[in-house]
C-alpha cells in the first residue's frame, strides 16, 4: 500500500512517468520538496530482429499501481513517451495487438515506399517530421494492415488507435484524447493548426477518426480509477524534459545525450519553416547521417582524449565502462586534488562511447 505522506504538507501532486520500459511515481508538495515513490518496470518483447513489442495490459497495471500513490493529491501530471502505437476495441477496451514499442522498425518497408515517392516534402512541412519507421503515423498503418480483427473492428467504427498514453487514458479515465505535444510526434499532426492532417492521414492510410482527440496539455483530462483523482495534465516527456531543465523562452535548447543524442529548442507560437542553420536533420527511413556535420550534440561532448583518463595528480579511479548509456555506471568520484577542476569537491563524469559520431577537430576542439 501507498505511504500517507499528507500529514507533512497538504498540498501535494502526483508526477507519473509512463515510460518505454519503466513506470516511476513522484510527490511534489508545496514546498517543493520532490519524494520518488515507487519504479515499476516490464520488460519488452522482442519476435524478432528490429520488432520490439509491450503488453499493454502489462504497462497499464504498473500504472494502476503507481496510481495508488495518488489519494488526496490535488491532481495527476502524466509524462509518457510517445512513440508507441496501441489499437484497442474501444468497447471491450482489450488491445487486439501487442503495442509496438518506440524502437519497433517493422514498419520500414512502408516507411521506404512513401519516401521514394517523394513524402518527406510533405511530412516535413506539415508535421515538422520526416518519414520514420519509428513514428506511430507507420506503425498505425502496419496495425491496421496485420493486426487480428483490426480492420474489421475499424469497419465497424469499434477499433481505436493511440500511443501508450491514450491507451491507458482510455481505460483509466474513459477519455479517448491526447495532448498536443504527444499529438505532434505522431507524423500526423499539423504543427500550425494542432489538429489531425487529412493529407498525412490519407498518406500513412490511417482513418482520423480512429485517433485520439487532441487537447491541450494542460487541461481536464478526466478522473482516474483508482481514486478518483484528477487527471489534470499529459505531455510528451521530452518536452517534459525541456520545460524541466528551464528552456521556457523561444530560443531556449537542451540537448539529451541517451538513447541516441538530440537537441530540443523553443521555437515560439509558429513552427520554424526549416532546421536551424548548420543542423542537417535525421536521414528519411530512420537512418542516420553518419558524415561529420557543421553542428552536432556531439559538440557538447568533452574532448575525445579525456575520457575515461584521470586528471594529473588526481586520485579518481578510471571509467569503468564507457560504452554504458546508464548514467550510473559512469565513473563519478570525489577527489580533493587542488589540480582537479572544482576541487575540492570536484566530480567529474565520464560519458559513454556512441558508435556512428564522427569525431573532429573544431576551433574549440576535438569532438
Amino acid at each position: 500500500m501507498a505511504e500517507d505522506h499528507d500529514h507533512r504538507h497538504p498540498e501535494f501532486v502526483v508526477g507519473i512517468d509512463l515510460g518505454a520500459g519503466v513506470t516511476r511515481a513522484h510527490h511534489l508538495y508545496a514546498d517543493g520538496e520532490f519524494v520518488p515513490m515507487c519504479s515499476l518496470e516490464y520488460r519488452p518483447i522482442r519476435p524478432r530482429s528490429g520488432w520490439s513489442e509491450l503488453d499493454p495490459d502489462d504497462v497499464l497495471a504498473a500504472l494502476a499501481q503507481a496510481l495508488d500513490y495518488a489519494p488526496g493529491a490535488a491532481g495527476v501530471a502524466i509524462a509518457s513517451e510517445a512513440g508507441t502505437a496501441v489499437a484497442w476495441d474501444a468497447e471491450t477496451g482489450a488491445p487486439v495487438h501487442n503495442a509496438l514499442a518506440p524502437d519497433d522498425q517493422r514498419a520500414g518497408p512502408l516507411v521506404a515506399d512513401l519516401v521514394s515517392q517523394g513524402a518527406a516534402a510533405l511530412t516535413t512541412a506539415r508535421a515538422g517530421l520526416l518519414p520514420d519507421a519509428r513514428l506511430p503515423a507507420a506503425k498505425f498503418r502496419w496495425l491496421l494492415d496485420h493486426a487480428p480483427e483490426a480492420a474489421a473492428l475499424a469497419r465497424s467504427g469499434r477499433l481505436r488507435l493511440g500511443t501508450m498514453g491514450s491507451f491507458c487514458l482510455d481505460r483509466l479515465a474513459g477519455v479517448h484524447a491526447m495532448d498536443v505535444s504527444a499529438a505532434s510526434r505522431t507524423g500526423l499532426m499539423d504543427l500550425t493548426t494542432g489538429r489531425w492532417d487529412a493529407e498525412l492521414c490519407r498518406l500513412f492510410g490511417v482513418p482520423p477518426e480512429l485517433l485520439p482527440e487532441i487537447r491541450p496539455t494542460v487541461a481536464d483530462h478526466g478522473v482516474l480509477e483508482p481514486g478518483q483523482t484528477p487527471l489534470v495534465a499529459t505531455v510528451f516527456d521530452r518536452h517534459a524534459r525541456l520545460f524541466g531543465h528551464g528552456c521556457h523562452a523561444p530560443g531556449r535548447i537542451a540537448v539529451s545525450f541517451d538513447g541516441e543524442g538530440e537537441a530540443l529548442a523553443v521555437a515560439g507560437h509558429m513552427p520554424p519553416a526549416g532546421p536551424p542553420r548548420g543542423c542537417r536533420p535525421r536521414s528519411p527511413g530512420g537512418s542516420v547521417r553518419r558524415r561529420p556535420m557543421p553542428w552536432s550534440p556531439a559538440s557538447a561532448v568533452p574532448p575525445r582524449r579525456s575520457i575515461g583518463r584521470e586528471v594529473s595528480g588526481c586520485t579518481r579511479p578510471r571509467a569503468t565502462s564507457r560504452a554504458s548509456t546508464d548514467p550510473a555506471r559512469w565513473s563519478e568520484a570525489s577527489c580533493s586534488s587542488r589540480r582537479c577542476p572544482g576541487s575540492p569537491a570536484h566530480t567529474r563524469t565520464s560519458p559513454p562511447r556512441r558508435s556512428g559520431w564522427a569525431w573532429r577537430r573544431t576551433p574549440h576542439g576535438r569532438t
